[in-house]
């Protein structure tokens, strides 16, 4: 009998440890805003969906004890319908750590993104493959894109809070996703709004300077090819956040 117990209490064990992956995340998905012919529980399996996407998947190679995971919460606030079901949203982003040896949690970021388009049909399948981010069709496999661009960032966050340029693997995942310059502008932009965020909370973060390292000529190749908006947009940013290359900027993108 005795035998038995510790038997099944260690493949409890092994399964609670398979299970502990890195986040232990949230997600809401508000669409009061869509008109009420759509079915709303188009929005309640897109919600289930996103959170099991986030909390399934292993991100690193590592293994997370419960207590390890980083808590975050996403915020899928749905605008209006663009399209037969294309959305267009704004996502809100919060993530915090747990403070070693204590009860207590510290906060890695809080971020809004104003610009999300997507696509989605209910029980549509939420894949992401950072090899071939934009799938088969780019639109419905921008909003699983998304939620993988701010995993690795939060994750490049929690692992630089414990060593010194120890998420900078994370940081480069994120930003692998969107190199076209031409399809990613808009992405590389709200990555901007990202930095300038955790810049303004973490002044002077290792974030910013891993970004920003030998590429204020890619940005400003980038964005000299934008319209008069995003290029505007994208200097105010540029000029705040890397200061050094401020003057290229200005000069660039004036």
């Amino acid at each position: 009998m005795i035998k038995n117990i510790l038997s099944i209490t260690y493949g409890l064990l092994i399964v609670m440890s398979a299970n502990a992956q890195e986040f232990e995340a949230r997600v809401n998905v508000n669409a009061s805003r869509i008109s009420s012919q759509v079915d709303r529980k188009v929005f309640q399996t897109l919600q289930t969906g996103l959170q099991t996407f986030l909390n399934n998947r292993k991100w690193t190679n590592e293994t997370f004890q419960p207590n390890e995971r980083v808590v975050c919460s996403f915020l899928l606030n749905i605008e209006k319908t663009i399209g037969t079901n294309v959305y267009q949203a704004t996502l809100g982003i919060q993530a915090a750590r747990p403070v070693y040896n204590s009860s207590y949690q510290t906060a890695l970021i809080n971020h809004q993104d104003d610009a999300v388009t997507f696509k989605y049909v209910e029980f549509q399948p939420l894949e992401f493959n950072e090899n071939r981010v934009q799938g088969t069709d780019p639109v419905a496999a921008n909003l699983t894109a998304i939620f993988a661009y701010y995993a690795y960032i939060i994750l490049g966050l929690d692992y630089n809070s414990f060593a010194l340029r120890g998420g900078d693997a994370y940081f480069q995942k994120a930003q692998n996703m969107y190199e076209n310059e031409t399809e990613g502008r808009n992405a590389i932009l709200n990555s901007l709004q990202l930095i300038n965020t955790v810049n303004t909370d973490i002044p002077n973060s290792m974030v910013v300077q891993f970004f920003f390292q030998g590429r204020s000529n890619e940005l400003t190749k980038i964005f000299k090819k934008a319209a008069p908006d995003e290029k505007n947009r994208a200097l105010d940013i540029l000029t705040k956040v890397d200061i050094a290359n401020s003057g290229l900027y200005k000069q660039e993108l004036k």
